[in-house]
Parts: C-alpha cells; sequence; structure tokens
C-alpha cells in the first residue's frame, strides 16, 4: 500500500494506531515520505534495541532518547569524510582570498605608476592583533 493510493489522513491514523501513537509514528511518516530505509535507536530497560523501517533506498539512523527527542546517528566514517571536505574548502576558499589580497596590491602599485589614488589596506599589527 502506497500512500497516494489512500487519503493522508486515513494512513496516519492506520500508523499511529499501530504504533500506539509513538514518537516513531513521526519517524515512520517521514521514513515514507523521503522513501528511505530508517534504524531506530532505542533503550529500553538498559539495553540499546533498534526497529527497521524499509522504504526505499536511501539509508538513516536515529536515536530517541527516553524522553522522546530524537536525533540523527553518522559512523565514524561519514564525520572523517565531511571533516576532511570541510578542510579542502577551507584550504581553497583562504588561497583564493590570498591571491585576491595579492593582486588588489599589484593593482595598487600600478596605479601609483600611472598617478591613480593608490587604494590602501589597514596596517596590521604584529603578534595577531587581539
Amino acid at each position: 500500500m502506497m500512500l497516494t493510493d489512500i487519503d493522508a489522513k486515513e494512513y496516519i491514523a492506520r500508523v499511529e494506531k499501530a504504533y500506539g501513537g509513538k514518537p516513531e509514528v513521526d519517524l515512520v511518516l517521514l521514513a515514507l515520505f523521503f522513501e528511505i530505509d530508517l534504524k531506530v535507536l532505542y533503550v529500553e530497560d538498559e539495553v540499546i534495541k533498534q526497529m527497521v523501517f524499509n522504504f526505499g533506498k536511501k539509508q538513516a539512523t536515529v536515536y530517541i532518547n527516553p524522553e522522546g527527542y530524537f536525533d540523527t546517528v553518522y559512523e565514524k566514517t561519514f564525520i572523517k569524510s565531511s571533516g576532511l571536505c570541510q578542510s579542502i574548502v577551507l584550504d581553497v576558499l583562504l588561497a583564493l582570498t590570498i591571491a585576491d589580497r595579492l593582486n588588489a596590491g599589484r593593482q595598487q602599485g600600478k596605479a601609483a605608476r600611472t598617478g591613480v589614488p593608490e587604494l590602501r589596506l589597514p596596517e596590521l599589527e604584529a603578534g595577531g592583533g587581539g
């Protein structure tokens, strides 16, 4: 049964009945809507348990704390690769900023030779200012 086959309110009512109105209802509906395989981790009797909802090709993992709030869970490899990508982007942006400042300095020197007023960057104090 697909969500498009019946009225959305009717389907939500069925899901709520099946899961007893727990926070998982929202997650089941999101997994269905976005067509993802969803793994839900939770603690019951001081033991970590899981529920799996298979609705698609993409995968996500969430943790539900005892108060009913949930948050995404990422594997270490995902966090490491995200950090590497962020580092590369920051290095590229820094290189472009330095190149832009050097180019601006060259343009100022050219302006001095041609009689056009020179624009000056503010002087930076040694030691990082602060």
